[in-house]
């Protein structure tokens, strides 16, 4: 897609990172104090929900370092005190991954998995191995434990 052409806000628009734009996505990055795309077609998209998120929660502290759009794809949890990466160095693909690598997902279970959002526990269980007794790893039991 070519913006200049395709998008009807082109002319007006500020925004750096141009969910149209693979060279912009590939080459800009984005501060918590600029523009997100206001296109309605691009408004539920994962990046421009994650950049007003995160300009949400850095309105009072807007320099929290800059963001790429791989760091805005990424579903990690969105929370004051979010840093992005230092603009007065150069933006590299490693910085990226380790600054990707250092955030907690907000995928903590498959949809469907039926935990509601919650992973089960393992604890330690006896087993019997001949004449020793081992502990083993095993799934707690779903719900309350009931006395026998």
């Amino acid at each position: 897609m070519n913006p200049s052409t395709d998008c009807p806000r082109f002319d007006s628009c500020s925004a750096p990172l141009c969910p149209m734009s693979e060279e912009s996505q590939r080459d800009c990055a984005w501060f918590p104090d600029e523009e997100v795309c206001k296109l309605a077609q691009y408004a539920g998209a994962v990046m421009a929900t994650r950049q007003r998120r995160i300009a949400k929660v850095t309105r009072r502290d807007p320099g929290r370092g800059c963001f790429t759009a791989a760091m805005l794809r990424h579903p990690c949890v969105v929370k004051p005190g979010i840093q992005g990466l230092d603009p007065e160095t150069p933006i590299t693909e490693e910085r990226e991954r380790a600054w990707i690598a250092g955030r907690a997902s907000t995928k903590t279970t498959p949809r469907g998995a039926g935990f509601r959002g919650r992973q089960r526990a393992e604890v330690a269980a006896p087993v019997v191995l001949g004449r020793e007794v081992v502990l083993a790893h095993v799934q707690a039991p779903e719900g309350p434990e009931t006395a026998a």
